[in-house]
């Protein structure tokens, strides 16, 4: 068999088509592939590291063989060739080691718990140990095999003030991975951005993605939270089945919303009009009152419900719009405050543990800057 052209001492991974790649999808399980690389040292490549151009595979084994000698004198050494045959797993066509294997799910109409449960296959599912060096904000995590972008959290932390670790009481906060090499990395709060400053050494604790940590927004249904996350071993070893259970409601919008007017409910895309039959020629013979507008908003939400005074000047998101009314005269009673407050924020529904998760009810209503009787 002719072997490729190769050029004695060049640096750097080049995936040569001989043999050709070989790939090998699967619906349920990881996808497989086979390739080759030429490389300068038998340690360019090292198990567990994710596939230089589709990294949701991770090298599994490699069988190097070298193929240029190195060139060896008194003052310097010129690297050889090799050439690896590689077997990769994971996802092809996924940007992570991560894989998706079945999902079910339970809609509700009514503003209860939703649920949401996903099947994956996981390289990274279990918390890798880490400690971290404050003078450098560099932390130390042996092989594993993050790629920058990825987001992570903190468990159980020792030291590192100025991260957030979840706690029995406290959510974690999710982290972008920069900087990442084989063995190290660092962190930001949003993706490539300025690595997060801790000033203290991280002396124990766990690094997680956020997609296996209780707690954490489901990546495309932000209202949906993981609660329960089952582990289990596969027959690859290094790979686990993660069947990840999330809560919340699966809605396009994240509240369930009531507007009613005078306690009758109504849409917000139908107008509402007063007719005053015969017109109104004296502002000081009436006995009309005001329609009372009131929008109730249904969300769930980890933070615990408003604990100040009410009521409170605040607008509900996206508020109907309300008609203006103008008045003269000094015969009216003006209202004051006027325009939307908060009159209540209860928790209707909650989950029994440290960490809140609570269906929240707001109930906003409009106020008219003056009172008509």
């Amino acid at each position: 068999m002719m072997k490729p052209l190769v050029i004695q001492g060049r640096r750097g991974l080049f995936q040569l088509s001989d043999p050709r790649p070989v790939l090998t999808r699967s619906q349920t399980s990881m996808d497989r592939l086979t390739d080759r690389w030429s490389m300068d040292y038998h340690d360019d490549l090292s198990e567990g590291q994710s596939h230089p151009k589709h990294p949701g595979l991770i090298l599994r084994q490699f069988a190097a063989e070298e193929d240029v000698p190195a060139l060896i004198t008194a003052d310097s050494r010129t690297p050889g060739i090799y050439l690896a045959d590689c077997e990769w797993e994971g996802a092809y066509d996924n940007d992570k080691p991560e894989k998706i294997i079945g999902t079910s799910e339970t809609r509700l109409l009514k503003p209860q718990w939703e649920t949401f449960t996903e099947g994956r296959l996981s390289y990274h599912a279990m918390p890798k140990a880490i400690t971290g060096t404050a003078s450098t904000d560099v932390i130390d995590c042996p092989a594993h095999g993050l790629t920058d972008g990825r987001r992570v959290a903190f468990l159980d932390l020792t030291g590192g003030a100025g991260l957030t670790g979840q706690s029995t009481s406290a959510l974690a906060t999710p982290y972008y991975v920069i900087s990442a090499t084989a063995d190290t990395l660092q962190v930001s709060t949003t993706e490539g951005g300025a690595a997060v400053n801790f000033s203290t050494n991280i002396t124990a604790g766990y690094l997680v993605p956020v997609e296996y940590l209780p707690g954490s927004a489901h990546p495309t249904l932000p209202q949906m939270f993981l609660d329960n996350v089952s582990l289990k071993r596969t027959a690859e070893d290094v790979w686990h089945q993660a069947d990840c259970t999330y809560i919340g409601q699966r809605t396009p919008r994240p509240y369930h919303r009531i507007i009613t007017v005078n306690g009758q409910t109504v849409s917000s895309s139908v107008p509402i009009q007063i007719l005053l039959t015969g017109g109104w020629t004296d502002y000081l013979y009436t006995n009309f009152s005001l329609p009372r507008i009131v929008v109730t908003d249904t969300y769930v939400t980890t933070s615990a419900p408003a604990t100040g005074d009410f009521p409170a000047f605040a607008t509900p998101p996206n508020a109907p719009s309300v008609m203006s009314l103008t008045f003269t005269g000094t015969d009216f009673i003006f209202n004051y405050p006027y325009g939307w407050t908060l009159q209540a924020s209860d928790t209707i529904d909650t989950l029994s543990s440290g960490i809140t998760l609570n269906i929240v009810r707001n109930v906003y209503e409009f106020v008219w800057p003056a009172l008509l009787k």
